[in-house]
């Protein structure tokens, strides 16, 4: 019988801009075999990763580590992206209820029309709605359980909001 291990995640920044990476260590970890899943469809199987996000939000960092056949999981949230002058809407968007198992609303305080586009964790597009304005709701039953990526549009501008389907 092997005891069951420990693990602790370790990362060099909780809060990184768009595109920039976090150096994830095991920390005092004693497993054997480690899985990360970096909560936007991204893993890897080796202890000491170098991560870089594409989309803004929160994710979820989970490290399985295991020996034999008893594992542990550890969490970490990560923040990614910053609002800048040019984001003045990100922090208005309203996403509810996140997570969802059915309709999503997407709420956009603003009076110029807009387009949400959506994307699975693999970056792939999965809807589109054009010219809206005002709250949107969004029928995510026919998605599959997982993380969605909500692009906002207007104009020029764009925004992001993470969605976890249920």
């Amino acid at each position: 019988v092997l005891p069951n291990p420990i693990v602790n995640i370790s990362s060099n920044a909780t809060s990184v801009n768009t595109g920039e990476g976090i150096q994830f260590g095991v920390g005092n970890s004693n497993a054997s075999n480690y899985l990360w899943d970096f909560g936007d469809g991204g893993t890897a199987n080796f202890s000491i990763p170098y991560y870089e996000f594409l989309f803004s939000g929160a994710y979820y960092v989970t490290l399985t580590g295991s020996i034999g056949n008893c594992s542990t999981v550890d969490t970490l949230l990560v923040y990614v992206g910053v609002v800048g002058s040019e984001d003045w809407f990100e922090n208005k968007l309203q996403v509810y209820p996140n997570p969802t198992t059915d309709r999503v609303t997407l709420d956009v305080p603003h009076e110029q029309a807009y387009n949400l586009i959506i994307y699975n964790s693999k970056g792939q597009l999965v809807g589109r709605y054009s010219n809206k304005v005002g709250a949107v709701s969004v029928s995510m039953s026919a998605y599959k359980t997982g993380m969605y990526y909500f692009e906002v549009q207007i104009g020029n501008e764009r925004s992001f909001k993470v969605v976890s389907k249920q």
